[in-house]
């Protein structure tokens, strides 16, 4: 068995505070994230399986029934559709083709950087001739 030096205790004492400070630091993070995120979403989804409309105090439970009778409408098909099609729209318009540019002028200007310092060698082998 090996046996830990009085460094390496210091070291790993050091690194043990190192890292409940980090967690201090999230911690406050994490709860509000917890609080605002996680716990909304649980009650959104717990009110998923009611038939309560948002206003009143009284609602059932009907399980799965809404979630069968949104996935058999035509309009909710529609606009599942739309939103599909609109978010490809959105990628290819706002990543691909930017990428695409971005990649073709860093092309040129690698070659504007060749051909400026093929230049500007010329011009320094005229200079050392004169």
């Amino acid at each position: 068995m090996k046996r830990i030096s009085k460094t390496e205790i210091k070291e790993m004492r050091s690194q043990s505070k190192k890292n409940s400070i980090m967690f201090a630091f999230t911690l406050p993070t994490v709860i509000l994230y917890t609080i605002f995120f996680l716990v909304t979403m649980l009650i959104g989804v717990y009110y998923s399986f009611t038939d309560w409309n948002g206003i009143s105090k009284d609602y059932t439970f009907v399980g799965l029934k809404n979630y069968v009778k949104v996935l058999t409408d035509e309009r909710f098909r529609e606009a599942l559709w739309f939103n599909i099609g609109y978010t490809i729209a959105l990628v290819v318009l706002l990543i691909v083709i930017p990428l695409t540019i971005a990649l073709a002028l860093n092309r040129i200007r690698r070659s504007l950087y060749l051909f400026y310092s093929s230049s500007h060698k010329h011009g320094h082998c005229w200079i050392d001739l004169e």
